[in-house]
Formats: structure tokens, C-alpha cells, sequence
């Protein structure tokens, strides 16, 4: 993950997610993040986007009509979108 050490707020580092959406299974893997990240209960595969709670599902949503072509920039409070297919969105 890019991170501009000038422009990022450190505490969004405290707890953060992974979302990787699977072309061809249409399954999303969560995974978290940071120095807050041990026992999250939201890691793991979701066969289907309403399965993710309604805060992930906003914040990919704003993501996912953001361009995937590197340099992909911050969205503040919500995070940052990697690749065609993975989202780095940030914790509550």
C-alpha cells in the first residue's frame, strides 16, 4: 500500500481493511489491518456484497466509480481504491 507519509492521518493506520473482489467467483475477501487488527471479526470471504456490514458496503461503493489506474489518490474517512479489484477502506 502507498501510504504519503505527508498527507495521511497515522491513526487511520491504527485499523484497516482489505476488500478484494473475486472476478470469477464473485466472493469478497476481507482482511484488516494496523496495530488494532488482531481478532476482527469482519475478516474473512463473503459470497455476497450485502453480506458486508452497511459502513464497508458505503465506503466501497464511493470507491468502486474512483479510477483503479495507479496513482489512485485518498478519499478522506473512507480510503483508497488499489486496483481493478482491491479497496483499502478505512475502520469506523
Amino acid at each position: 500500500m502507498y501510504v504519503d507519509s505527508k498527507t495521511m492521518d497515522k491513526s487511520k493506520l491504527d485499523k484497516f481493511y482489505r476488500v478484494r473482489l473475486s472476478n470469477d467467483t464473485n466472493r469478497i475477501e476481507v482482511s484488516c489491518f494496523g496495530m488494532d487488527a488482531i481478532d476482527s471479526e469482519l475478516e474473512g470471504t463473503y459470497s455476497d456484497v450485502e453480506e458486508l456490514p452497511l459502513w464497508i458496503r458505503e465506503r466501497l461503493a464511493v470507491l468502486m466509480v474512483t479510477t483503479w489506474k495507479p496513482i489512485t489518490k485518498e478519499i478522506a474517512g473512507v480510503g483508497r481504491r488499489i486496483d481493478k479489484t482491491t479497496f483499502w477502506i478505512y475502520s469506523l
